[in-house]
């Protein structure tokens, strides 16, 4: 556990001295003893916080660079949510898989979307990144960019051909934008519609 506290921690001196003494990298918090319920591994950690400079370190060292969690939750995917750019980038520059699925399948994109991460959500499409890939009910990250008011972000997906008709449950994004009272979000999509970019 000290090198999970230390990833977490974001201290590299301790990090890399742990290495050195034989702390296993991919060693984690594990649920009832069992090996495969992973909870946090240290790379996870230094995800969740956005110390880039640790997960390089860990990368380095050998850590699984896509080792999901018991809810399916990837160093990459832990990064996007909480909008740490440098810390995506450096999983992104290593290889990490940009479409991977989490719990109801989420991506990395769809919750960059949903917290209206626009820098990261960059990275992801600049990567690869499918940005009409939908979560388990249809949803998909244009959708929640426009229920949310995130009107940067909406527009980014719309750039990267994102699907301005996909329906969830019969919803468009621009019905959802105007139920939540996000006026210019909903004006944008107008736009967007009749073919003005502007």
């Amino acid at each position: 556990m000290p090198l999970m506290f230390a990833a977490q921690d974001g201290d590299v001196a301790t990090v890399e001295r742990l290495l050195k003494a034989g702390a296993k990298v991919d060693g984690g918090a594990l649920l009832n003893d069992d090996e495969a319920a992973i909870i946090f591994t240290p790379l996870l950690m230094a995800a969740t916080a956005g110390h880039a400079a640790v997960i390089a370190v860990l990368l380095k060292a050998g850590a699984k660079l896509n080792r999901a969690t018991t809810r399916s939750c990837t160093p990459l995917f832990a990064a996007a949510q909480e909008g740490h750019r440098a810390a995506v980038t450096v999983l992104i520059e290593a290889g990490a898989d940009v479409d991977i699925l989490a719990d109801e399948e989420l991506t990395p994109l769809y919750v960059a979307a949903a917290r209206g991460h626009e820098a990261v959500l960059a990275l992801l499409i600049k990567a690869g990144a499918d940005v009409n890939r939908t979560k388990d009910n249809g949803c998909t990250p244009l959708f929640i960019a426009a229920a949310q008011g995130h009107e940067a972000v909406m527009v980014a997906l719309l750039e990267a051909g994102a699907q301005i008709t996909a329906m969830n449950d019969g919803i468009t994004p621009l019905m959802a934008a105007t139920h939540e009272g996000h006026t210019s979000v909903a004006a944008a999509l107008r736009r967007w519609t009749a073919g003005v970019r502007s």
